[in-house]
């Protein structure tokens, strides 16, 4: 079965697991904290799903319904909320209970449910209007468009764009021997322009392959109104040192606090260390010798603040 099949019937039935219980949930929610037939909104959700509409298009709808910001409910869920879709959001508080532990089946549904702690809630930062940008060692754009359509290039803007299955991937030399290089030495980089300076107080990833990162250095710089091309001409700060081992290859995200917080317009990512794919066995040699364990894939990225 192919990769990209095999992932299209994952998200498949990945949703098809989600449609009925979070519904249900809405629904005990609706009649129990707002006082109304709980399932008028699930009949609404039901007819909804029947017409082509998911769960990410019926988010704002939801939102005005109950004066609540469902997002909390939405990441619980695994359902993707983009940038302009929290930023809508935003304008409600914050859902304060655990409605995802609502247990329909139980004799009190509401028993496990517990207050949920907004505080502790990370406000992913709008990175719709971030410019980004790829670069090796030698100054050279740094992206795998070995694709004949260009929708299947791994270009850098895949970091931002949400998708669990889009990614970044370093550049890769066209098939040869049954292999591709990668001709370029380590470090590479890829530099964000936030557009402005923002506060941050962590930052969040994903992986997603077996040729996963085995971490990064994450830079900032006092210097302002450079093109990203620029990013070698400019003096960076260290403010968090990434590493990770053969654990992360899952395809999940990961929240990383910092120490303080920081604020900066322009990010840089700096992969300096040999990716942690395990050739197949009888095959380590020949990957050594061209490979290199140098190619970098990673899927998203992006910073987050709290809200005091």
């Amino acid at each position: 079965m192919s990769s990209d099949l095999y992932t299209a019937k994952e998200e498949a039935n990945r949703k098809k697991s989600l449609y009925l219980l979070p519904r249900v949930q809405i629904a005990e929610y609706e009649n129990h904290y707002q006082d109304k037939p709980k399932w008028d909104i699930y009949d609404k959700l039901s007819h909804d799903r029947r017409a082509g509409n998911d769960y990410e298009g019926f988010f704002r709808e939801l939102c005005d319904r109950y004066q609540v910001d469902f997002t909390p409910f939405y990441e619980h869920w695994g359902m993707s909320v983009s940038g302009s879709e929290r930023e809508y959001a935003s304008r409600y508080p914050l859902l304060d209970k655990q409605i995802w532990k609502i247990n329909p089946l139980a004799e009190d549904p509401f028993e496990d449910v517990e207050q949920y702690e907004t505080s502790s809630f990370r406000y992913r930062a709008n990175r719709s209007a971030w410019k980004i940008a790829a670069w090796d060692s030698e100054g050279r754009e740094n992206e795998d468009k070995e694709y004949k359509s260009e929708s299947d290039w791994k270009t850098a803007d895949n970091l931002l764009d949400g998708d669990p299955y889009s990614y970044w991937s370093s550049y890769l030399s066209p098939w040869s021997g049954g292999y591709q290089d990668s001709p370029s030495e380590l470090p590479y980089y890829v530099v964000i322009d936030m557009g402005k300076e923002q506060v941050m107080d962590g930052f969040y990833y994903a992986n997603g392959d077996a040729r996963c990162i085995s971490g990064f250095t994450l830079q900032t710089t006092d210097a302002s109104g450079f093109g990203l091309e620029q990013h070698g001409e400019q003096e960076w700060s260290t403010v968090y040192v990434l590493e990770q081992t053969v654990d992360g290859l899952l395809k999940n995200e990961q929240f990383i606090d910092f120490p303080q917080p920081v604020t900066a317009r322009y990010l840089r990512l700096v992969f300096d260390k040999p990716n942690l794919f395990i050739p197949n066995e009888g095959d380590e040699e020949n990957f050594e010798k061209i490979h290199k364990d140098r190619q970098q894939m990673f899927w998203e990225f992006g910073t987050f603040f709290y809200k005091l």
